[in-house]
């Protein structure tokens, strides 16, 4: 499996909201040519977004195969409006994961079921896919 577009990043989120009751978090770990590593699930109520952060960072300082990451989110609120939260979030992660490892975090995609959002198309000066494809 690669993920090499928003439409196959918001495949796997669909996939995480209808494999998971509609609820769970991950980290794609893609090698250089996209091409999946790992992607583990943080699927219970009270685990977020930074479980799969925390558990991509580890991976990544244990995987040197790993290139890029691609955050996927399956919630059950309203995505029509970004929250500043989130954006907050991916910038973040993107500096912490380009500066402590070379890695890029390319995207959050987020899904309610009904609605998919890329945090990082919807900031971005530039698309965040055109590297990646």
């Amino acid at each position: 499996m690669t993920i090499r577009s928003f439409a196959e990043a918001a495949g796997a989120a669909l996939g995480i909201h209808d494999g998971y009751a509609g609820y769970g978090h991950a980290a794609a770990a893609l090698d250089a040519d996209s091409a999946l590593i790992d992607l583990t699930v943080f699927s219970e109520p009270v685990q977020t977004v930074y479980d799969a952060l925390f558990y991509a960072h580890g991976l990544v300082l244990f995987d040197p195969t790993v290139r890029r990451i691609v955050l996927l989110s399956a919630v059950r609120r309203d995505l029509t409006h970004v929250m500043e939260r989130d954006v907050e979030i991916l910038r973040g992660a993107q500096r912490l994961f380009a500066q402590q490892c070379g890695v890029a975090v390319v995207d959050w995609v987020l899904t309610d079921g009904e609605q998919v959002r890329s945090i990082a198309r919807t900031t971005a000066e530039r698309m965040p896919w055109q590297d990646v494809a």
